[in-house]
């Protein structure tokens, strides 16, 4: 790396931490479990971002250029959502001592995240960068809105790895773009089969209706019939009705 390019990286990880510490204090009214102390993770996840930014751009617009002649439009946000344990329990047995304050092991972790989303109408697909709290490694998803798609590109890469996500983040966005673009026929469609698996006997999809087949003949072991308690007739099958004792 060159000397000029080092420095302006520090200048602007200057500058990202003390937007970071920012935000971080904004995000507290909303996710207690955010930490001043977070500021070093988030200025590292923004910083990645910036890093990224041209490839998920690119992607993104020649998706909206090519196949929604250029209507949608592309937004970048930064945000914080909160991750159960189970989400990534590698990271359970170190929280209590990396994390500040110390949680305990069920406490929900903090995520810090980037996004990039190609919105048109009601749809929408993204790609989200995010970095776990206490794990230098980071990670891509790519999903879609309203088929509730999400596809993990990438997990605890390294810096390093940014070059080889191209032919990955665009698989991704293949399948969620064709899942989204598509999403008014599904639904359609799940609507329709609904309701083949409802329809009664005799429908497409519905499973057969038990038949109850039964004899002319009398069985040898039959027995005669019961005769009905006195006080009751019998109206119907399963069916009694009262009667006035004489």
């Amino acid at each position: 790396m060159e000397t000029q390019s080092w420095v302006e990286r520090v200048k602007k990880a200057v500058e990202y931490r003390k937007d970071a510490l920012q935000f971080l204090a904004r995000a507290r009214g909303r996710f207690p479990e955010t930490s001043p102390d977070h500021a070093g993770p988030v200025t590292r996840l923004w910083l990645l971002a910036d890093q990224m930014d041209p490839l998920f751009c690119r992607l993104l617009d020649e998706l909206n250029r090519e196949l929604l002649g250029g209507t949608a439009r592309v937004e970048t946000t930064r945000g914080v959502s909160l991750r159960q344990p189970e989400g990534m329990p590698e990271l359970d047995a170190r929280l209590a001592e990396l994390l500040p304050p110390a949680p305990s092991r069920e406490a929900p972790t903090p995520v810090y995240e980037c996004t990039w989303s190609l919105m048109w109408g009601d749809k929408a697909v993204s790609i989200t960068l995010a970095l776990p709290v206490a794990d230098r490694g980071y990670e891509v998803q790519v999903s879609a809105q309203r088929s509730h798609l999400v596809e993990r590109v990438a997990g605890r890469r390294s810096e390093e790895d940014v070059p080889r996500l191209t032919e990955e983040v665009q698989e991704a966005l293949v399948h969620a773009f064709a899942a989204e673009a598509n999403v008014d026929t599904l639904l359609e469609e799940l609507q329709k089969y609904a309701r083949q698996r409802r329809r009664p006997k005799g429908g497409a999809l519905g499973p057969p209706t038990p038949e109850v087949v039964t004899s002319q003949q009398p069985s040898p072991v039959d027995q005669p019939p019961q005769r009905q308690p006195r006080g009751r007739k019998r109206t119907g099958p399963g069916e009694t009705e009262s009667l006035p004792s004489p």
